[in-house]
């Protein structure tokens, strides 16, 4: 099996980490060991943030579409609960972002 790939954005700054998605051939994939391919990337983005020297209190901000159940669950299973309001330029997008966590 391939190893994931995933479209990135370029940050603008170091404190603005950026991933887009999966490529469509990983969407819905498990590896070997049973992990999601979906919960990984995200469990060890979120581990990076975490660990960023100087310690801050980091949110974490996920836009998903409406319609992508899947990108859905993942963000519930990794503490995004909190929505935010919807842009009116953007109707279709949810705007969800992690809990505001003390370090």
């Amino acid at each position: 099996m391939r190893r994931p790939e995933w479209l990135a954005r370029p940050a603008r700054d170091t404190d603005r980490p950026a991933i887009r998605a999966f490529s469509c051939a990983w969407q819905g994939r498990c590896f070997n060991s049973g992990g999601r391919a979906s919960d990984v990337l995200l469990s060890g983005a979120l581990g990076d943030i975490a660990a960023r020297v100087p310690p801050r209190k980091a949110r974490v901000l996920a836009i998903v579409h409406e319609d992508n159940a899947r990108s859905l669950a993942v963000c519930r299973r990794h503490g995004f609960t909190e929505e935010l309001s919807r842009n009116p330029m953007s109707p279709f997008y949810r705007r969800l972002i992690t809990a505001h966590r003390n370090r």
